[in-house]
């Protein structure tokens, strides 16, 4: 068995983060998403493990390089593919055999691999599925309706009162050779949907016969700014020890809670509150008296006093002014500036290099193209 990890998409409901950083890089408890996904590969017994990107995305090859991963690459040559498109482009890189394919947005853990890979009917498909906790979430994702392990239908995004089950489809998925060299090109040629998996698996459900696995454990898509903090925080208050640089510098009164992350050269002013599930990257400053708890404060970002960021990401090279509060699931672009005194309401975003101050409540974007933006990489230590 191969494996193949999708990770062509463009991250847009989490920018502007993602306007540097591939969502799949970005850090869960301080290890860029993708690696985990790789890690459950190999401990699966799986070794031929391919990633797929878009030549806007070379930031992915450059991070794997060295690691168990082949990179195939999709070029804007090649047209608007779709997500689709883009799956069929990817597996026709492969050699033919099964496939297990992985959304590069997923975390998961609890998942037994080679369980899910008995349930693939032949010539057929299957999907890995997880009882969504909350009834809402049915209608961000695909649900199945299952009955003897087969899928007896799927929807797409479902309203709440139309739902048929809470199992939620995690794009992690099992396909036969037959499936990958028939039945795929052939959902393609008749020019179906080609931008949501989703409306290829209602089709095919109605069709064939598609396997569905439910498991157990944890999976979350972070597919969001509040999703990647919700996630981050989870994983974060799992750790058994608070991991803090021997060169960062913490003065007198501040206080640390667990469950933190504290890279080289971060500076920690007096009586500042950090975490719990906070990670600081490298030579990060904070301001005297500033409070930090569940966020993801990138490289090089510099704090005023009294500042107070909660459940938010701040993305590298950034300024936070003074007295600046910025509330649950907000997210500052890289090399922004949030002047003294301003505040962020819930779910704001300011996207890179400008300037916001007062109050912000949504999102304040601007779309420049800036080489600092394109080459930076918050892992390079540049």
């Amino acid at each position: 068995m191969k494996a193949l990890i999708l990770a062509g998409g463009q991250g847009t409901r989490l920018y502007p983060l993602t306007l540097r950083t591939p969502k799949c890089l970005l850090p869960i408890a301080g290890k860029p998403n993708i690696l985990y996904i790789i890690e459950e590969l190999v401990k699966s017994g799986i070794n031929e493990i391919y990633v797929s990107i878009n030549d806007k995305q070379l930031k992915i090859n450059d991070f794997l390089i060295g690691s168990k991963a082949n990179i195939i690459i999709e070029t804007h040559e090649n047209g608007k593919l779709g997500s689709i498109g883009g799956l069929n482009y990817a597996v026709g890189k492969i050699a033919s055999d099964d496939l297990l394919v992985i959304g590069a947005d997923n975390f998961y853990k609890g998942l037994n691999i080679n369980e899910f890979i008995k349930t693939i009917k032949s010539g057929g498909a299957s999907i890995a599925l997880y009882e969504l906790p909350h009834k809402y979430m049915v209608e961000l994702f695909g649900v199945a309706e299952l009955q003897n392990g087969v899928i007896a239908s799927f929807q797409e995004k479902p309203s709440i009162a139309d739902a048929k089950s809470q199992l939620g489809s995690t794009m992690i998925y099992g396909l036969s050779k037959e499936f990958i060299k028939e039945k795929l090109p052939e959902y393609i040629k008749n020019n179906f949907n080609l931008d949501t998996i989703g409306s290829m698996w209602q089709y095919f459900a109605k069709k064939e016969k598609l396997g569905g696995h439910v498991f157990k454990g944890l999976w979350a898509d972070i597919g969001s700014v509040r999703a990647y903090v919700e996630l981050n925080n989870k994983i974060m208050s799992e750790m058994k020890t608070s991991r803090i640089d021997e060169s960062a510098v913490v003065m007198d009164g501040a206080k640390i809670n667990d469950n933190v992350i504290i890279e080289a050269g971060c500076i920690i002013g007096k009586n500042c509150i950090i975490g719990p599930n906070t990670h600081l990257m490298r030579d990060t400053t904070v301001g005297e008296g500033s409070v930090i708890n569940g966020s993801v404060i990138f490289e090089n970002v510099h704090i005023g006093q009294k500042a107070f960021i909660t459940n938010s990401v701040i993305d590298g090279n950034a300024k936070i002014g003074d007295r600046v509060r910025i509330n649950d699931y907000s997210s500052i672009g890289y090399k922004s500036v949030i002047s003294d005194g301003s505040l962020l309401i819930k779910e704001s975003s300011v996207w890179p290099f400008l300037k916001a101050n007062g109050m912000i409540d949504g999102n304040i974007v601007q779309i420049e193209e800036k080489n600092d933006l394109t080459n930076s990489k918050y892992w390079s230590g540049d």
